[in-house]
């Protein structure tokens, strides 16, 4: 079983979404973070990354709630990683089972859509609002493992793929191997020094049938 995040994993929009953040507070006149800062808190739900850029900004009360009061009209841009498709594809056809574990607040079948991704490969598509528990918490992984006890999948052949800190976290933590990707949020000097082996780190998503038997 292949677990993986989504923003930053298959979806290469984390630098845009960032700059799209700061322009935003800039144009509310609110005092914005570095995009580092911001960078480093990557992977946790919305709201619990701007309840600590508020304090990191001293922002007051009515600040926040300005920002989260200005409703942008425009469409998310979705921009899935080169040959993602191609790699879901194939690893379907191989058997594998799939599954997306997000800290995303809205659904992800019709984002995955827009990827050029048919959503009926994944036995499992969990975001924030399907599970009552968010990453780093390792409980985010409780219906893929009993899934996969279903499946006859032991806990040791479930992999999970991400971007960030938070994503090596919960895996660790649910006794679950990790995958790190760096073209996300997270560098490959980050991941080796909280301990995440360096031939467990690639540098794009379509990099990790080097470590998958496909046979």
């Amino acid at each position: 079983m292949v677990l993986f995040d989504f923003d930053g994993t298959l979806d290469n929009s984390t630098r845009s979404t960032i700059n799209y953040i700061i322009a935003k507070m800039k144009r509310l006149h609110l005092h914005p973070p570095s995009h580092d800062f911001i960078r480093r808190l990557w992977g946790k739900p919305y709201k619990d990354v701007m309840s600590e850029v508020r304090w990191h900004c001293h922002w007051s009360e009515e600040g926040l709630q300005k920002y989260f009061d200005d409703i942008s009209p425009v469409e998310e841009k979705i921009s899935p990683f080169p040959g993602i498709d191609n790699l879901i594809f194939t690893l379907y056809e191989k058997g594998i089972v799939l599954g997306i574990i997000s800290n995303r607040g809205d659904s992800l079948s019709s984002i995955i859509e827009r990827c050029n991704i048919n959503p009926s490969y994944f036995a499992v598509i969990q975001n924030l609002k399907g599970c009552d528990f968010h990453k780093p918490d390792p409980r985010v992984f409780e219906k893929a493992i009993e899934l996969g006890n279903i499946l006859e999948i032991k806990k040791e052949q479930i992999l999970y793929v991400g971007d960030t800190l938070i994503d090596y976290e919960a895996s660790m933590k649910a006794g679950i191997r990790f995958v790190g990707i760096t073209s996300g949020a997270t560098t490959k000097e980050e991941f080796i020094k909280t301990g995440l082996f360096q031939e467990y780190i690639f540098n794009s998503p379509g990099e990790i049938t080097s470590i998958l038997n496909l046979n």
